[in-house]
């Protein structure tokens, strides 16, 4: 579900800063607000001043300041200073709000508050990604839905220590006893998947599955966006450790993900998979067999003939373990 801006329906006053109370119940006062210069800001009262920091968070491209009001009640005050950040400033805001609004005493939900802007301090050191086209998006949307296959198996904790594609590994999932390249594709298209490097399809200790996701464009009830595919993966995430969350967020954004109303424009659901072992005889490049002068390649597999390759939808998921739920 595509998230309003808050900002849009407050008008700026150049000689105050004026606001909207946020309608989610919560132990602090919390406003969306205007600066007097019309920089979108979020206002949070009655701030317990025994639990907050020695040394404030700076998040990047935000200014903080710890104050009083007119009538003297402790205050913490957000404006951004890039607009250019709207959106993240706005995933910020909403996460701060949600992830305290459970507190019912004001020092509990005001150390909450320090937390999360500390979380977003390190997440925003990081260089923002430019935002992803339409194959990037569905691509994500693929890795996602393995993800959560994974977090059925394994629990939330395993399947990310599992999601490698964060990390730059030339494959997105490394298991104890198998890699796991995902792909997908769009349905009604050519059977094709591009292959993006020489390494991509190369292992040398353990098994390899190529597991292609099909997926249909769908604006109804049951489609989801790139968005709420996230949301969904961090409410279960939030229901195992508030750390979890945050390991995942960082994940997201190291991948090339932070929210923007753009990725609520196309819904898609999975219509399918298939799964092919990649093993001797699998038609590929590999760097191993390619002149070290040649620097990278991507190329296009055509899924069409490779009936003696393909495995069942299911098999490139591992058994539960013991102890990993």
């Amino acid at each position: 579900m595509k998230a309003e801006d808050p900002w849009l329906s407050l008008r700026p006053d150049p000689a105050l800063m004026l606001g909207r109370r946020i309608e989610t119940e919560h132990a602090l006062g919390i406003y969306w607000v205007l600066s007097a210069e019309g920089q979108p800001g979020m206002l949070i009262r009655d701030i317990d001043l025994a639990r907050s920091p020695r040394t404030m968070p700076h998040p990047k491209g935000i200014a903080l300041r710890l104050d009083r009001s007119p009538e003297g009640r402790p205050q913490l005050v957000l404006i951004l200073l890039t607009a250019e950040d709207r959106d993240v400033f706005h995933a910020l805001c909403r996460d701060v709000i949600s992830s305290t609004a459970e507190q019912c005493e004001v020092g509990a939900a005001t150390a909450g508050v320090f937390r999360r802007l500390a979380h977003w301090q390190s997440l925003l050191g990081q260089e923002r990604p430019a935002d992803m086209g339409p194959e990037e998006v569905r691509g994500l949307i693929g890795e996602l839905w393995a993800l959560d296959q994974l977090r059925g198996r394994l629990g939330f904790r395993a399947a990310l220590a599992a999601w490698v594609a964060p990390e730059g590994h030339p494959q997105d999932f490394a298991l104890s006893k198998a890699i796991v390249e995902v792909k997908t594709r769009q349905a009604g298209s050519r059977p094709r998947v591009c292959i993006s490097s020489l390494e991509q399809l190369e292992v040398s200790h353990l098994p390899l599955s190529l597991l292609v996701i099909e997926l249909t464009p769908d604006s109804g009830a049951d489609g989801r966006s790139l968005n709420a595919a996230v949301a969904g993966l961090l409410e279960h995430a939030s229901r195992e450790h508030t750390d979890l969350a945050d390991d995942f967020r960082s994940a997201l954004m190291r991948r090339g993900y932070v929210e923007t109303p753009r990725y609520d424009e196309r819904a898609y659901t999975v219509s399918g998979s298939r799964v092919f072992s990649v093993r001797d005889g699998f038609p590929r490049l590999l760097r191993s067999m390619v002149d070290q002068r040649i620097v990278g390649a991507t190329y296009i597999l055509d899924l069409a003939d490779l009936s003696s390759f393909e495995c069942q939808a299911g098999s490139w998921l591992p058994q539960a373990e013991a102890g990993t739920r």
